[in-house]
């Protein structure tokens, strides 16, 4: 008859035995992104009445056609987050032994037109306004500012269904258990590219100054790019810690408003960030004043 003590042990050792294998045989993963492809289009130009709002009530349709030489633009400091490789509660300090950083491009458009309706409530001296229009998908916005006899100012508030081009490529790893230590090791190559709609929302502030027909406008409007991902890569970058920057896009126009109801202007868009400034964009465009 086998003894109660020995019976004991040998279950001890055989639930730990179990709890050890058990508690190391559970890999983890997790992706490192390489490469980035992200299209920015200039975030649209949203103002004010440019000129000394009189009227209670005023509604505006917008032309613009914008022109510039398409650009590559460079981001640097892009880092993905470093995962402490872990098989359950067996942790190693061996990281992957690549470099964190991916490269990543933003790419601006070419040739592009958008236009657009705007209303415009004045309440002396408030003076909200609201508008929709298609600029690279299309775009809603309020906004509520500040307008006298000779200069304006504002804020702004917009989603934007943005049309954009997007690709990204890199590798998923695996924690996998080694002689001496747990390291990483590639386990898929993958790579996704999407030309589709995303939603962005954004945020920005106008001012103008402005005698009679003549105004000078100022415009800043700034969202947030995001890596799209679906369902079924979301689990390629998990653990992924990508943050892409702000596009920050500055409109600077002069314009002239003929017989009070046809409005004319010329200007200059440009964008930047923490990245390369791409090329400057001229534009042109046309308000007709219909109430």
């Amino acid at each position: 008859m086998m003894k109660p003590f020995k019976v004991t042990s040998k279950i001890i050792l055989a639930t730990a035995f179990l709890f050890l294998f058990s508690s190391c045989a559970t890999t983890s993963s997790f992706s490192h992104i390489d490469e980035i492809d992200n299209e920015i289009p200039a975030a649209p130009d949203i103002h004010g009445a440019n000129g000394n709002q009189i009227r209670p009530f005023s509604l505006r349709g917008n032309a613009n056609l914008s022109i510039t030489q398409r650009d590559v633009i460079s981001i640097n400091g892009l880092k993905n987050e470093r995962k402490q490789c872990k098989i359950g509660n067996c942790d190693s300090d061996t990281l992957l032994g690549r470099s964190d950083y991916a490269t990543a491009y933003y790419k601006s458009n070419s040739v592009y037109g958008n236009g657009g309706f705007d209303g415009l409530v004045s309440i002396h001296p408030l003076l909200f306004g609201f508008g929709i229009q298609y600029n690279s998908g299309f775009y809603s916005h309020i906004s509520l500012g500040l307008n006298t006899k000779h200069f304006e100012l504002g804020g702004h508030f917009g989603l934007w269904t943005m049309h954009r081009y997007q690709a990204y490529s890199g590798e998923r790893y695996t924690c996998s258990p080694g002689p001496k230590y747990n390291k990483y090791t590639l386990s898929e190559d993958y790579f996704k590219e999407s030309s589709n709609f995303a939603f962005t929302p954004t945020y920005g502030g106008y001012t103008s100054i402005y005698n009679g027909p003549l105004f000078i406008t100022y415009s800043l409007n700034i969202y947030k790019p995001k890596i799209d991902v679906d369902a079924d890569d979301a689990d390629f970058l998990e653990g992924s810690n990508i943050d892409l920057p702000y596009v920050l896009t500055h409109h600077i126009s002069v314009g002239y408003r003929f017989l009070k109801f046809l409005e004319y202007h010329v200007g200059v868009t440009k964008i930047n960030g923490d990245f390369e400034s791409p090329n400057p964009e001229f534009n042109m465009g046309i308000s007709m004043y219909m109430l």
